[in-house]
């Protein structure tokens, strides 16, 4: 917000939750873990794989789809397993819903404060999602077995988390007197609006322009 958002002297910035916060509050507590993300953005030695998409983009362009998909098979091989949360996979988590709300609510504060600050109209928005109280066929494979695999989470937990720091936003724009998108709400829970767990398909993203557009109508308009 700080470096990026406010030297583009923006008149309102919109604040949308979203599944990274819980996942960085569930695994590490709370924002400011070391281990969460380098301090400093790294870019990396570019690998085999890397330069072999990329010679296949520039000069073998109509293979390039079917080659990508190829090389991402063995992306998947070789890298399973070895990402952040590794160390993590087979131990109980335990959730810490008062300490998680807190660090939210306090993050979401802030964001406010600095809005106020600099004069900026801040917005708050909850996440679209296809968290139901009877997970789909979907979100049965890619969210609950997981969880309840990984980290033994039941499903019903997690979700109950994950409509929690939705409600926190609504409860800060009332209190705050600050405009609210409530996507959550106006969104369908279906796949005919996402194609996974929170992410739009095209009928999805066609229905949240048309909301946040007219939501923002009092704030944008001249």
């Amino acid at each position: 917000m700080i470096n990026k958002v406010i030297p583009l002297k923006p008149d309102a910035v919109v604040f949308m939750h979203n599944i990274n916060e819980i996942t960085a509050l569930l695994y590490e507590k709370d924002y400011w873990k070391s281990t969460r993300r380098p301090p400093v953005i790294e870019i990396p030695r570019p690998s085999l794989l890397k330069l072999a998409k990329q010679f296949i983009s520039h000069f073998i362009p109509n293979l390039s789809g079917a080659a990508t998909n190829l090389l991402a098979v063995f992306e998947r091989k070789y890298s399973a397993g070895e990402d952040e949360f590794v160390e993590l996979r087979g131990k109980r988590l335990e959730i810490d819903m008062v300490g998680i709300k807190d660090a939210f609510a306090l993050n979401l504060q802030t964001f406010i404060n600095i809005c106020k600050a600099r004069r900026i109209t801040p917005v708050l928005m909850t996440q679209e999602n296809r968290f139901t109280e009877v997970p789909d066929s979907l979100i049965l494979r890619t969210v609950a077995n997981k969880l309840k695999n990984d980290f033994a989470i039941e499903y019903k937990d997690y979700k109950a988390l994950y409509d929690m720091l939705n409600q926190v936003t609504r409860d800060a724009a009332k209190k705050e007197g600050l405009l609210l998108i409530d996507l959550d709400r106006e969104i369908p829970h279906t796949n005919q609006y996402l194609y996974d767990p929170v992410h739009f398909n095209d009928v999805g993203s066609k229905l949240a322009a048309e909301i946040i557009s007219r939501k923002l109508l009092p704030v944008v308009r001249p």
